[in-house]
């Protein structure tokens, strides 16, 4: 697995607790991010600590370019993004769906619709879903990895 920047674990930790969210939404944030911005290598990312690829209609408080969403950190983009996921009317079916079967890999396919829609290309949020879940499953195995050799 392409390695992502390690301190986005810290901060996604900051942001689920300070939410109160779900543990394995932290998984799911760093995979996002790591789809949507090359592991943090995006021109986005680089110039506007938008590690999520985040857009936003235009609006006097936020500040924007070529309709993307400009943080002051990374950690910023990432609260976003929780408040997306986890509260947003947007992903109201997602969360229902996630919260009454817990299966995570079925909340990334309905996210996926809502995050990444079919408007420009026929079958993107397919892609954009199987993209996030492959990344999402191995930052998962990883994790298990890790903590299986600390035994």
């Amino acid at each position: 697995m392409r390695e992502y920047p390690q301190e986005w674990d810290s901060m996604v930790d900051e942001v689920c607790e300070s939410e109160n969210v779900d543990r394995r939404f932290k998984e799911l944030l760093i995979a996002m991010a790591c789809h949507e911005s090359g592991y943090g290598e995006s021109r986005y990312a680089r110039k506007a600590n938008n590690v999520l690829n985040i857009r936003c209609i235009i609006t006097q408080n936020k500040e924007y370019e070529n309709g993307f969403r400009l943080f002051d950190s990374v950690t910023d983009c990432f609260r976003s993004g929780v408040y997306l996921l986890a509260h947003s009317r947007h992903y109201t079916a997602a969360r229902e769906k996630y919260f009454k079967t817990g299966n995570i890999q079925q909340f990334i396919c309905e996210a996926g619709k809502v995050y990444c829609p079919d408007s420009e290309v026929k079958g993107q949020s397919a892609i954009w879903s199987a993209s996030v879940s492959k990344i999402f499953q191995e930052i998962e195995r990883k994790k298990a990895d890790s903590t299986d050799n600390e035994i």
